[in-house]
């Protein structure tokens, strides 16, 4: 499971966002980072969450906590029915929830 022992909130004006991110099936979120802390819970299918070496499923009823110290990872939709997962991200306003990692030319 993953954990975070530490995080911290952005500066500012104080924002709380909850959303409902679905999932196709085979569909994923490219490499990407939060900068601000935020808790995943899955309502419906698998996903896989992939950061580095570390490898996590994670069904229904199972939440998870990112933060902005977590570094880039992917999530990707592992099960044969779309996935529903709901985020809470505790941010300020005007702050994306993702970042997106390219790559250097």
């Amino acid at each position: 499971a993953l954990s975070v022992s530490t995080f911290t909130c952005p500066a500012g004006e104080a924002g709380l966002l909850l959303l409902r991110v679905e999932f196709p099936v085979g569909g994923s979120v490219p490499v990407h980072t939060h900068p601000a802390p935020l808790i995943a819970y899955v309502s419906q299918g698998q996903i896989r969450h992939t950061r580095g070496d570390q490898v996590n499923t994670f069904g229904p009823g199972q939440a998870f906590v990112e933060s902005d110290q977590g570094g880039p990872h992917t999530v990707e939709n592992i099960g044969e029915e779309p996935a529903v997962v709901f985020v809470a991200v505790a941010s300020k306003q005007g702050l994306p929830t993702t970042n997106f990692v390219t790559s250097a030319p």
